[in-house]
């Protein structure tokens, strides 16, 4: 009776105190919402109340949570989606023209949204705190319209130069842009090109971001504040970044590495699937390339490069694929639609996972030691896929020339080496050894903002600086013409020496 007492009073004192946070995750991209909606569900059990804006469906089910949905259909169906994707596959100044030109137009159509319309309708008292992507920045000015209330940015697109540089987190330098392969150790000439990835992705923000500032007026009133003002008010970036997987970086203290919140213990796996796994007794090879992209948006020719591989292959494949049936398909490939992916992961046989190297599907692997196969597409993929390759925890193969050939022979060269597997097996014990998960850590700091509401004493104060002071560009400004002062006054004073040395010289000679 009295432990039944204890939890009551303990689900009482949790609802008394839970926090009404208002969650902005307005890119529409169903990966994102997996990682966002991890931390959801961390918040609700701490007896939080969440109501969510944003693209997708709700998986979580809570009367706690609140899932305010946004049209997306007109603006990204499924053939948009293939436009987009593919236009990915251009050079980095042409991806990156194409990125912010969505991003307006997303922005264009959500303020323009009845759900938005709704969400601005309720009292101005209703939040304590906005949680936000800050992938795409159009609805920050939240924050104001909810009563200054403090803003936590998520990004579970991990390090990138366009959020870091809102941080103060400036490591170009050294860190390769995410849409390079290159590892840490770069030489000179990819320093050089890393160096101008990131002068272009910063210019091409700067070029959109008085268009978008515009966009945002117009919805919020002409004294709303400019996206990078709204940026330097957010407090703590809890950021999709772990250094065990990830090259390793000093990230300023409002920088919280929370990398692999959706990586968790696997859950029941469905019977069907279960029994398929357990009767595998060669093993299975997992193959999902994520929410965002798949095969079926490729030629069939493409799709039967893949078949012809796996038909070689003596272990089960299990298969995401969102098109119309194949015919032809072998008899150890099975396809569906869904998999629950990070439960299958977690099964003992199964070998490898293919993946298009996505963050979440990067962690997850680790998490629990499955070594991988990259074919990456796009951004961050490239270099997911690098680190597994550095790291020796899996192959990659480029997706433009890929053969059946060249497949199966990178599958069976991972099946057949037992580095990969010792390699992965390792980092996931790594991984798993910390005083807390990544999940909770995210929750600690999210609650830390709640109860302090001012956390800017964590910034480091090269957020708040001009890029040439930053560069200590006036510094070397400064000492560059200082030492020219110096050595032309040395010059002077030398030469001037000399001449009246000469002079004597020759007025002694004279004289004699």
């Amino acid at each position: 009776m009295l432990n039944l007492l204890l939890v009551l009073c303990a689900t009482v004192l949790n609802g008394v105190f839970g926090a009404n946070i208002l969650f902005a995750t307005v890119l529409p991209s169903p990966s994102h919402h997996i990682w966002h909606e991890a931390i959801v569900e961390g918040l609700l059990k701490n007896g939080h109340n969440i109501t969510l804006i944003g693209h997708e469906k709700p998986v979580i089910k809570s009367t706690n949570y609140t899932v305010l949905q946004l049209e997306i259909e007109d603006l990204l169906n499924d053939e948009a989606k293939a436009e987009f994707i593919s236009s990915l596959q251009q050079p980095f100044l042409s991806v990156q023209f194409e990125m912010w030109e969505f991003t307006v137009e997303l922005a264009k159509h959500d303020l323009d949204s009845p759900i938005l319309t709704r969400l601005m309708e309720y009292p101005t008292d209703s939040f304590d705190i906005l949680i936000y992507d800050m992938v795409v920045p159009h609805l920050l000015p939240l924050s104001d319209h909810f009563g200054m209330i403090p803003i936590v940015g998520t990004s579970p697109y991990g390090s990138n130069p366009m959020l870091a540089e809102s941080f103060g987190h400036h490591f170009y330098t050294y860190f390769p842009n995410s849409a390079l392969p290159y590892a840490d150790d770069m030489s000179f000439l990819q320093r050089v090109e890393n160096y101008m990835y990131y002068i272009i992705t910063l210019g091409v923000k700067c070029y959109y971001s008085k268009t978008m500032n515009e966009v945002i007026q117009e919805k919020f009133g002409k004294d709303t504040s400019s996206i990078a003002s709204y940026e330097n008010r957010v407090g703590l970036l809890l950021s999709n970044y772990d250094p065990i997987l990830d090259f390793p970086e000093p990230v300023p203290p409002q920088i919280i590495p929370v990398g692999g919140v959706n990586a968790r213990p696997a859950k029941k796996l469905p019977q069907d699937i279960k029994e398929i796994l357990d009767n595998s007794k060669d093993g299975v090879i997992f193959f999902s390339l994520g929410t965002n992209m798949d095969l079926s948006f490729w030629s069939m020719d493409t799709i039967k490069t893949f078949l012809t591989a796996f038909s070689k292959l003596k272990q089960t494949i299990l298969w995401k694929y969102i098109g119309d049936d194949l015919i032809g398909v072998p008899k150890n490939i099975i396809i569906r639609k869904w998999y629950p992916q990070n439960d299958i992961l977690a099964h003992k046989n199964v070998k490898i996972f293919i993946t298009h190297n996505g963050a979440l599907s990067t962690h997850e692997a680790m998490y629990h030691g499955v070594p991988t196969v990259g074919i990456p597409f796009f951004m961050d993929q490239i270099n997911n896929a690098k680190k597994m390759e550095t790291k020796g925890l899996g192959r990659s193969v480029d997706f433009h020339t890929l053969t059946a050939e060249i497949l199966y022979k990178t599958i069976d060269e991972v099946l057949q080496n037992p580095m990969y597997k010792q390699n992965m097996k390792r980092l996931s014990r790594q991984f798993r050894d910390r005083p807390e998960t990544a999940l909770e850590r995210a929750v600690f700091w999210i609650e830390y903002a709640l109860r302090h509401k001012d956390v800017s004493n964590l910034s480091t104060k090269g957020r708040y600086m001009s890029v040439y002071q930053r560069e200590n560009l006036d510094v070397l400004v400064f000492l560059g013409l200082s030492m020219f002062i110096v050595i032309y006054v040395l010059f002077s004073i030398s030469t001037w020496f000399a001449d009246k040395a000469i002079f004597r010289r020759d007025k002694k000679v004279k004289q004699h």
